[in-house]
């Protein structure tokens, strides 16, 4: 019979760290300012924390969810780079 050996420790990499704590950072600006918290789909792909996410008040949406002003919005380089063609930041 195989045999499963976990790892003693596990981790992320830099950039989910980053996104995390920038995600961190928007919801106590949002908490602060009143404001919804809007993900362009989940940041990382884990359903409990975007739950504890969503009980802080984010939301995970498409573009078009988010295009009205005032909002505090959280964008990958990527997503920052198509959007920025034609939404002026």
């Amino acid at each position: 019979m195989p045999r499963v050996v976990t790892a003693a420790r596990a981790g992320v990499c830099f950039g989910v760290k980053r996104a995390v704590a920038l995600l961190e950072e928007a919801l106590a600006l949002g908490a602060r300012e009143q404001r919804p918290v809007f993900m362009l789909g989940p940041l990382i792909h884990n359903p409990r924390f975007i739950a504890q996410c969503s009980d802080r008040g984010a939301v995970v949406t498409n573009l078009a969810g988010i295009l009205f002003p005032h909002t505090t919005i959280r964008l990958g380089s990527r997503e920052y780079d198509w959007a920025s063609s034609f939404i002026s930041f």
